[in-house]
Order: structure tokens, then sequence, then C-alpha cells
């Protein structure tokens, strides 16, 4: 049934979609992006990747599509890294149609919801799957769902899924060991269904989030064989996130949400501060900081005794930072130093990066990535993966 009812929706968003440019002509804006990039390690391949955004309006209409085209050989990977299809991939990556008023708005299509607060660990973000196939470099993906949206700051947001999507698992050197051979994972029959209320009390920012579907994150489930097979076990989850300014140029800002599947439950949370300080070496230059702390109720192991990794909780019992440095407060020459640390475990994730840009279009982007912790740990197990990478990026 909820097959059918996905292939309705997407035909209706083909049918519509093809009849909105005619009559947004006038209104039509379009920008994209080429990227290349290169690691340099042996055994990680160039991926280009080509993105290109159109949307317009059209009275109360208002639409957009964003095709990709990713160019990528890894063919040491699984399959299943980019559902199953070898590169190159030409995929839409969100495409929606909406009508809205003075206080609403409604779409339909594929989506990119964004609920969070905290940066990198947001347990209230949970409607869209990720791709994990290099961990270093996660994004969501879009998925085709109906949201409804009413009020603006204080606001109650609906989103019903009628089909779940996988999310894409790790592939070539970022595949676990015990990952070897294992089947594609599989999407659960049933749809997901999120509700978002939003408001502003005693001068801070807060949102409740409820959720009832599958985690984004798959597990491993035994079967007759015997095998493993990786799945998307359901999950209901209720998640509050607080943002408050605590100082002249410091934001606190704090999400706890409770997660209940089949193996049990338990509470997740997410701790951080983040300040923008101008004018720190010279003037008109920006500094950025924002030091993070996440948490369970549940001292899980990131890693479990099947070398499987619960992607949704490597992250836990973990300080994170980031500084960042802009010289000219204009993100045309930036330096920015990022890293993790596992209290527990005592695995550490580092990246150094420089980004440049030339002109208005051109970019360049220079990064060292390393990696410490025991084999058993998560960065562990990656130590063999420390690189030097460059991006270029065109936008236009």
């Amino acid at each position: 049934m909820s097959v059918a009812i996905n292939r309705k929706i997407k035909r209706a968003i083909v049918a519509l979609l093809a009849g909105l440019p005619p009559l947004a002509a006038q209104a039509i804006e379009q920008h994209g992006e080429v990227t290349l990039w290169q690691a340099a390690r042996h055994g990680m391949t160039p991926e280009l990747r080509w993105t290109h955004e159109a949307s317009g309006a059209a009275g109360a209409m208002a639409w957009k599509v964003e095709p990709e085209l990713l160019l990528r050989d890894d063919q040491d990977g699984p399959a299943w890294w980019n559902n199953g299809r070898r590169s190159p991939v030409a995929s839409v990556r969100r495409a929606y149609i909406g009508l809205h008023g003075a206080d609403w708005q409604f779409r339909l299509g594929k989506q990119v919801f964004d609920w969070s607060q905290t940066d990198t660990v947001s347990p209230a973000d949970v409607l869209n799957p990720r791709d994990w196939s290099d961990i270093t470099r996660v994004r969501k993906l879009a998925i085709p769902a109906a949201s409804l949206r009413y009020g603006g700051q204080s606001s109650v947001e609906a989103v019903w899924v009628p089909q779940q999507q996988v999310s894409y698992l790790p592939s070539a050197t970022w595949l676990p060991a015990s990952a070897g051979g294992l089947p594609a994972p599989q999407a659960s029959d049933g749809g997901q269904f999120g509700l978002r209320v939003t408001g502003n009390w005693l001068q801070t920012d807060w949102s409740a989030v409820l959720y009832r579907g599958n985690s984004t994150a798959p597990s491993l489930a035994l079967e007759a064989g015997p095998t493993l097979r990786p799945y998307f076990q359901p999950l209901r989850a209720a998640a509050l996130t607080l943002v408050r300014q605590a100082g002249a140029s410091q934001m606190a800002r704090l999400e706890v949400a409770r997660y209940q599947q089949a193996n049990g439950s338990f509470i997740q949370y997410v701790a951080s501060i983040d300040q923008e300080t101008g004018d720190w070496l010279r003037a008109g230059d920006t500094l950025y900081m924002i030091v993070q702390y996440a948490g369970s109720t549940q001292r899980a192991q990131a890693v479990d005794p099947l070398g499987w990794p619960d992607f949704r909780r490597v992250l836990e019992q973990s300080v994170m930072f980031k500084v960042s440095y802009d010289a000219d407060s204009n993100q045309r020459s930036v330096v920015e130093l990022s890293g993790v640390w596992n209290t527990r475990a005592h695995d550490s994730y580092w990246r150094a990066s420089w980004q440049q840009r030339i002109g208005d279009a051109l970019s360049v982007t220079v990064a060292g990535i390393g990696m410490r912790g025991q084999p058993h740990t998560f960065w562990g197990a990656y130590r063999g993966n420390q690189r030097m990478t460059l991006e270029l990026g065109w936008k236009y």
C-alpha cells in the first residue's frame, strides 16, 4: 500500500513540475557547483560532483529541482554505496513543489529537513537518512515526503514519509571488517511521521520533536543460514532543543532525545557553546569557536563485538571542537581546525584545513586528516585512512 502511494506522489510531482517552469519563467533562480575532490592516498579515487539548483515561484506556488551527477571510480567498494548503482550516477537530490500563504507552507516531493540545533551530533535530527560512504564527509539524503508548516517564530511542522529510504553504508576503505559479504540493507515497509513545534520562552528558542518510524542507522540481524543482514529497526523518539544567548557573543545550545526501540530505550544529549569574535588579531577578522559534548544514559559501546559501529552513537562520550579563523570576515581565506576526542575509548579524529577563494567563483581547499586510537575503537580502526585531501570548487 505504501509503495503504491509513494509512486502516486512521484507521478504527481513529475506532472506538476513539468507545468511549472512556463508559469514561473520570470521568477526562476538557478545556480550550481562543480567539485573535484582527491585524497592523497592509494585506493581513494578522485570524485567529480556536479549539482545544479533551479527554483521558481508563480503566485502562491513554488518549486525546486536539484539534479546531481557523480563520477567516481569505486570498483573496490560494495554495490550498495550508491543504492546498488555504479559510477557515473545521475540522480535528483531534491525536487518538490509547494504552496504557501502568509503564515503557512505546504511541500510535496524529495526534501531535506534540518531540525538540529547542535553541530555534528543532533539527537533531534531523525528524519533524513545519511550517506556514510565516506564517514568523514557524511551528508543527508533527501526523502520523498509531504510537509506542512504553520507559523513564524512559533510554528508547527508535520512531515509524513510514505516509504522509508535507506542510508548508504560505508564503502571501500571505510567499510567495517565485519561487513564483508553483507547483502544490501533493506528498507522497512512502514512509513515515517515527524512533528516539530517551535517557540520562544524567556528569551530561549526551543523546539519539541516527536517521531515514529525507523532508525536512520543500520543494525545487524542474525538470520537463518546463519547470515548477517543490515536492517533499520523501528524507532520512536521524543526530543527537546534549547538555544539561548549566554553572553555578548556566546550561544549555549542543548539537545536531549529519548529513543525507544526493540532492544530498549535510552536518552542521548548534546550540550555546546559557541562564540564569534571580531577584530581578534587585526581589524576586520573573525574567529569562531565551538565546544560540544555528547553523552548518553546508556553507556553502550560505539563498536559492538562483531565490529559493527552504531553510527548514531559513535560520537557519544566525546568532546568535539572547531576553531575557524576568517582573515577578512568574507570567507575568502579561512583556516580551520576541528577534532573529536572520546573520553571513554580515548580514540580521536583531527582535521586541519585551509580554504582560499580565487575570484568570485573558484575555491581551493587543502586539508589534513588524522585518526588515533586502539584497533577496537571507532577511529582507531581507521588509522590507516589518514590522508591529505584537495578540493577544487567552481560555483556559478
